[in-house]
C-alpha cells in the first residue's frame, strides 16, 4: 500500500485543535481520511504521481462556525 496522499491542500490555515500545534499550513488526505497536517514542505513530501494538489485561496480550512471534529489520532508533521 502506498503512503502517498490522494489530495494535498496547501496555503491554508488548518485548525488542528492541538494546543501544542494549533495551526498548520497544509493537509494531506488519503482514502478520505486525514493522513497528516503540517507545513507545506513536509506535506508536499507525501505527493505521489496521482496526488491532486490544491492551493487554497481561502487560507482557512476550518472556521469557528465550520469546525470539524478531530479524528481520534491526528499525526502532526513537524
Amino acid at each position: 500500500m502506498s503512503s502517498n496522499a490522494d489530495l494535498i491542500v496547501t496555503n491554508a490555515r488548518v485548525l488542528t485543535m492541538d494546543e501544542g500545534n494549533p495551526t498548520a499550513e497544509a493537509v494531506a488526505i488519503k482514502d478520505g481520511n486525514i493522513l497528516a497536517v503540517g507545513d507545506r514542505r513536509t506535506i508536499e513530501a507525501l505527493k505521489g504521481p496521482a496526488t491532486k494538489v490544491i492551493g487554497s485561496a481561502l487560507r482557512q480550512a476550518a472556521s469557528p462556525s465550520r469546525t470539524l471534529p478531530p479524528p481520534k489520532s491526528l499525526p502532526i508533521a513537524t
